[in-house]
């Protein structure tokens, strides 16, 4: 099976049509996407694998994508290739160890600084939505925070999802809305994606895979 479909590529119509946005995601209302990517995440592909000094690092083996984050209160990511604007981004997400995981969104790195959104959750099931204004978390902005009762630390693999339609942001974790549910922030309108590790406390390794990517119409 090819690892990574770009769909007006290489992909079948049948792989378009058997794809829909969830129906989960429609149900706030009028959601339409097409398919733009379906990645098992298991080779680099369209995403940025990087290292830093620490051994911080993103590897892709496995038909999944390991992120690893070894200094406490920080944070690694891996970054797609492909920017989006209104999306609709769906991954499986395992906490293999440590703290917090997450996908970032509408990501750019402006003069060094990293700018976008982050949806993070963590092993007890609290999130956060935050908007960054740099490369600490401490210094993003709370868009939104609690604790679901639909992330399964039991079944350590959670389908965390995002869309974005405008300043429109709706995050969900296996299927459900948190309770945030719609948040309305128009600061960034666009951006690459990205898949993040964060310790809170400890080393932090976090699993990923089958990631699909919706445009929105």
């Amino acid at each position: 099976a090819q690892a990574i479909v770009n769909i007006g590529a290489t992909a079948t119509a049948s792989v378009i049509i058997s794809n829909p946005v969830p129906r989960y995601m429609t149900t706030s209302g009028a959601v339409q996407g097409t398919l733009t990517t379906y990645d098992t995440l298991g080779k680099k592909g369209q995403w940025d694998a990087q290292q830093d000094s620490n051994g911080d690092n993103c590897q892709f083996s496995n038909n999944s994508s390991y992120i690893v984050e070894q200094i406490a209160n920080g944070f690694f990511y891996c970054t797609s290739l492909s920017m989006v604007k209104n999306f609709a981004f769906e991954v499986e997400m395992t906490i293999i160890q440590g703290n917090c995981g997450g996908v970032l969104f509408r990501v750019d790195h402006t003069n060094n600084r990293l700018l976008g959104y982050y949806f993070q959750i963590c092993q007890n099931g609290d999130y956060k939505l935050l908007r960054l204004v740099d490369n600490v978390l401490t210094d993003a902005t709370v868009l939104g925070e609690g604790n679901s009762t639909a992330f399964n630390s039991v079944n350590p693999v959670n389908t965390i999802a995002v869309v974005a339609e405008g300043g429109s942001i709706t995050p969900y974790i296996n299927g459900s809305a948190v309770s945030i549910y719609t948040q309305e922030d128009n600061t960034y309108s666009q951006g690459y994606l990205a898949l993040a590790a964060t310790a809170t406390s400890i080393t932090t390794q976090v699993e990923f895979s089958n990631a699909r990517v919706w445009t929105l119409q």
